[in-house]
């Protein structure tokens, strides 16, 4: 007997319709196929966001639809690893797909992005979109580190731990799937800053340097990944799950509140 699925690859049309009878809402996973340090696969963006997709459509009894692997990755130009698109091309593709679900039922749209340099092309695409969809339609882009606190994140990714390859996205994937990280190649590396208060200047530096990684961090990595463990991955896992549906609750709230004109 065929299993039921939460994959909308996995499922047949008249499944999908048998779900929207009783179901409005899917979850797009967008990642990235772009370095991660000598240590980590290419794909550690992607299987964050499929992972996170999962954890979330099995609490809000949504759909998953299939993965968007490839992001705005461009600030890894110089290394072999590194395939993206550019934002023009991630919002139009993004728009497509969000119109397509919502053609045929879908009502919330939740875009479950796991790669930066995305959020400004999604985070615009989703407002842009109201107009176009059928009323009572919510597209809502939503970064898996948005449900975390502070000082939860500050664990795991940001300023004293690193933004890439480093503790937190390494424990994550080793979470998911351990064999494809290798930690014997796991080492730290943190770029040597010419200011002590580099911070306030890190995201205008950011969006002026397109190949800015390669330029920071040589090894790709930023960060010391090699205290990385499943079952920290498991934890960081589990509060970013926790956080978001919390998180997505805590928003249509406010559009109960604010109700869309």
């Amino acid at each position: 007997m065929k299993r039921k699925s939460i994959f909308l690859a996995e499922c047949t049309d008249a499944e999908v319709a048998e779900y929207l009878k009783g179901g409005n809402t899917v979850i797009v996973p967008i990642g990235a196929t772009e370095q991660h340090g000598p240590h980590d696969p290419l794909g550690t963006d992607s299987i964050i966001a499929q992972e996170v997709s999962e954890r979330l459509a099995r609490r809000l009894g949504a759909l998953v639809a299939p993965l968007i692997p490839y992001g705005v990755s461009s600030e890894h130009r110089g290394f072999k690893g590194v395939s993206y698109v550019t934002a023009a091309t991630l919002a139009i593709l993004v728009q497509d797909v969000s119109r397509s679900l919502a053609e045929v039922g879908f009502r919330r749209i939740i875009l479950l992005n796991g790669h930066g340099s995305n959020t400004p092309a999604i985070a615009s695409t989703a407002r842009e979109l109201r107009d176009d969809l059928p009323p009572g339609t919510l597209v809502i882009p939503l970064s898996y580190t948005d449900g975390l606190g502070p000082e939860q994140a500050a664990n795991y990714i940001g300023p004293k731990v690193g933004f890439h390859a480093n503790i937190g996205e390494t424990s994550a994937v080793l979470a998911v799937d351990e064999t494809v990280v290798d930690m014997s190649k796991a080492t730290p590396f943190n770029p040597d800053w010419p200011m002590t208060d580099w911070v306030p200047a890190w995201g205008v530096f950011w969006n002026s340097a397109p190949d800015l990684i390669i330029r920071i961090t040589p090894t790709g990595t930023w960060g010391d990944p090699s205290g990385s463990t499943k079952e920290l991955g498991l934890t960081f896992l589990q509060q970013i799950e926790d956080g978001c549906v919390q998180l997505l609750a805590n928003v249509e709230k406010l559009n109960e509140r604010f109700p869309p004109r």
